[in-house]
């Protein structure tokens, strides 16, 4: 056994781990193994062709998460590693990731995965939350224009890196209910003199928080029945969100502390909030995506997610006899929990080997507030109730069935626990002569 590629080569487990010329294997002081089997065809593609893939292999070890990465080009025309072949160690499968890297290392200082990408000058870090905000890929920092929200669609300053299934993000330091909630407690405030506080600046989905605060401000100084008149005057006016919120509590304080107005609890605005939502449509003419939920977001900055798309094929189930026909009509998918959105179930099989695919909604991640009362699971934690599925009519008479699972949205976690069938034995006979 000869290694054919030398950055392949890392220690993992007291073993060595790299690509030879009999595949993926691993070197101790007992011998080689090879470990590739699963993935010999693949690796065989590489390995085989006329093109030189040497200098463009190279292998990282990560030993908390149990894997030997091996980055290595996908065919001739590639002249940096285009794809990533991850080996667990615990449960010896194989899995392939779809990207682009130049080179990679595992940081002992924090234990996280730094990958070098070949289409910028910056290094990617791995997300370690571990949560289901992980499981997304590169974010871009993106902003949202004045009253450019509609119902269920965002007018962004760019639309090119956003995709079908990612997530936007924003952090709001003052939201749109906060805002309100204290122009309606004015309305009813004895010793204000306006009531027309909500009527004349309440404000909705894509409003300009800095000039909703400017504009309080600039009514309360006018306001007969308040007794100071430098609210405007004690603002900051920065225009990050943290600065409007800081400017809101100063708001808040001069309120609690006016002689003038009544009550003296007014609720200032502490801490941060999500705003998230899934893409579910894209209009590159005019930077518009459309949306699962109509959140209330604000004129600002916004972060898309990109989401994983990630591709199962279970191996050939046939019931323990691949010789017998069968009639399998119903598919189950069992998860741990169901705390996602949306994903894709297929089917294929013996007689008709195309996949026929099925979409289906599952009970999201809790999002409060996002959804139908009654709906959804309090927390994102969800349940494991199982999917149950009709197995497509064209695939229903056949010696085996092949189940496909496709996920693609940002920022969400699902675990399949496995598949089952519900069938009945036709004939001995699986073909006609």
């Amino acid at each position: 056994t000869s290694i054919i590629a030398s950055d392949s080569a890392v220690v993992l487990n007291n073993q060595i781990y790299m690509l030879s010329n009999q595949g993926v294997a691993t070197v101790s002081d007992t011998g080689v193994s090879v470990i590739s089997r699963p993935i010999e065809d693949l690796i065989a593609l590489i390995t085989s062709a006329a093109f030189s893939f040497e200098t463009n292999t190279f292998g990282v070890t990560y030993e908390t998460d149990r894997s030997y990465l091996l980055f290595t080009v996908t065919d001739s025309s590639d002249t940096v590693p285009t794809q990533c072949f991850r080996y667990n160690t615990f449960v010896n499968a194989w899995t392939r990731w779809d990207m682009t890297k130049n080179c990679g290392i595992v940081n002992a200082g924090d234990d996280r995965l730094y990958l070098g990408p070949t289409n910028n000058d910056f290094i990617e870090q791995e997300r370690k939350n571990f949560n289901r905000k992980d499981y997304a890929d590169l974010e871009f920092e993106l902003s949202i224009g004045l009253d450019a929200i509609g119902d269920n669609t965002i007018e962004l300053s760019s639309v090119a890196n956003a995709a079908v299934g990612d997530a936007l993000v924003q952090t709001q330091f003052l939201t749109i209910s906060q805002y309100n909630r204290l122009l309606r407690r004015l309305d009813i405030d004895i010793s204000v003199g306006d009531t027309d506080y909500f009527s004349a600046l309440g404000i909705s989905s894509g409003a300009n928080l800095r000039s909703a605060v400017n504009n309080l401000a600039v009514k309360l100084d006018a306001d007969p029945g308040v007794n100071d008149t430098d609210y405007f005057a004690s603002l900051g006016g920065g225009s990050a969100f943290a600065d409007i919120q800081a400017d809101f509590n100063i708001i808040v304080n001069k309120l609690n502390a006016d002689s003038g107005v009544f009550f003296v609890d007014y609720a200032e605005s502490n801490g941060t909030i999500e705003q998230e939502t899934i893409i579910t449509s894209k209009n590159n003419n005019n930077n518009i995506v459309g949306v699962n939920f109509n959140l209330p977001l604000v004129q600002g900055p916004v972060t898309l997610f990109k989401g994983i798309n990630t591709d199962l094929i279970y191996a050939p189930m046939h019931m323990g006899d691949p010789s017998i026909k069968k009639h399998i009509r119903e598919g189950t998918i069992m998860f741990q929990n169901n705390s996602f959105t949306n994903a894709q179930i297929s089917y294929s099989s013996d007689l008709s080997p195309d996949f026929e695919a099925i979409d289906f909604d599952e009970a999201g991640k809790g999002d409060w507030g996002s959804f139908v009362y009654g709906n959804q699971n309090w927390g994102g934690e969800g349940n494991g109730t199982p999917l149950r599925t009709y197995i497509p009519r064209d695939k229903q008479r056949s010696r085996y069935v092949n189940t496909r699972f496709i996920h693609k949205n940002a920022r969400e976690k699902y675990s399949i626990y496995g598949v089952s069938y519900t069938y009945r034995g036709i004939s001995e006979k699986a073909y006609r002569d």
